[in-house]
């Protein structure tokens, strides 16, 4: 019965096996036993609340290949709607990305016109009896 239950929350409410309704041959198939287990006497008790369980589990579950079909389509367009968006937003990140590249190549060229003219007015405030002295570890 453990079993029967972990498929039915891993598949959100739905028995995989059939119409998605739960039965006592169902519960005997995932056990392993012989369909005439819960005929024989000393196993009254057991097959009542088998019985029992079956009636919440039902419950719980949906059933019928309509109400299947149903909910699988909704979380099949619960699916889609959740790509689109995903998709969306990964496109207008990619769009940034590109637009930050052209960005940055523009300002990388504009920095180096504007350190090779500074290094022109240096030159011209100079003039030629100063010697430019370097710092160390400049280049």
């Amino acid at each position: 019965m453990r079993e029967i239950e972990a498929e039915v929350d891993a598949n959100k409410g739905v028995y995989p096996n059939g119409t998605g309704e739960i039965n006592i041959q169902g519960v005997l198939r995932v056990a392993k036993l012989s369909s005439s287990v819960l005929e024989k006497p000393h196993h009254v008790a057991t097959k009542e609340k088998v019985q029992a369980w079956l009636q919440g589990i039902n419950k719980l579950t949906v059933h019928g290949a309509s109400s299947i079909r149903r909910l699988v389509t909704e979380r099949a367009d619960a699916a889609k709607d959740e790509t689109r968006e995903i998709m969306a937003v990964w496109h207008e990140a990619d769009l940034d990305y590109h637009e930050n590249r052209i960005a940055l190549a523009r300002l990388a060229e504009e920095n180096a016109l504007l350190r090779d003219e500074v290094a022109r007015l240096r030159a011209e405030l100079a003039g030629e009896n100063v010697v430019r002295m370097r710092r160390k570890g400049q280049d």
